[in-house]
């Protein structure tokens, strides 16, 4: 029947496929590059008894774990770098105090610089959770304690028990 919802559908599909294609020919090679990356094989490893230290020895060589962390690889220290990258930038918008009020830079350096005040934080204690440390203080019953639970959740804050939903994959 024209006009009716299973009509649309192959032109959405084709539509979908087409912006799917445009978007995985806009991506740049190296992000489309998965597996092995030749440099990292170690050819002076002989494969069949140690197929770890073949394909990852060079890579590993040149790049010992280092004494902060209790494992290290391509991933993780591309997360490391990406740390360091955003506190870079975290530390500039805190740094620039003149940013127009309410702008996303004047936000993020206020509620990054409010973060990392440890004297301030150290001085305040516990007095921010003293309302909560209260509710919980007066649970007596099963009513309270479900009265808790649900402040607790409104702060988002994890009960003996959470609610959240995930994409099917």
């Amino acid at each position: 029947m024209p006009g009716s919802k299973g009509a649309w559908f192959p032109i959405m599909l084709t539509m979908r496929i087409q912006v799917l294609a445009l978007l995985l020919m806009a991506l740049p090679m190296s992000a489309q590059q998965q597996g092995v990356f030749s440099a990292d094989i170690d050819r002076s490893a002989n494969p069949c008894d140690d197929f770890y230290q073949y394909a990852n020895g060079a890579w590993r060589a040149a790049n010992p774990i280092p004494a902060s962390m209790t494992r290290w690889s391509r991933r993780w220290k591309a997360g490391e770098e990406n740390k360091d990258q955003l506190k870079i930038i975290l530390d500039a918008d805190q740094a620039l105090p003149s940013q127009p009020k309410g702008s996303s830079a004047q936000l993020i350096g206020d509620f990054y610089g409010a973060c990392m005040d440890m004297s301030a934080i150290n001085q305040a204690g516990l007095k921010p959770l003293e309302p909560l440390l209260s509710s919980i203080d007066r649970v007596h019953d099963a009513a309270s304690l479900n009265a808790v639970f649900v402040e607790l959740h409104a702060h988002g804050l994890d009960t003996p028990f959470a609610l959240n939903s995930t994409p099917e994959t």
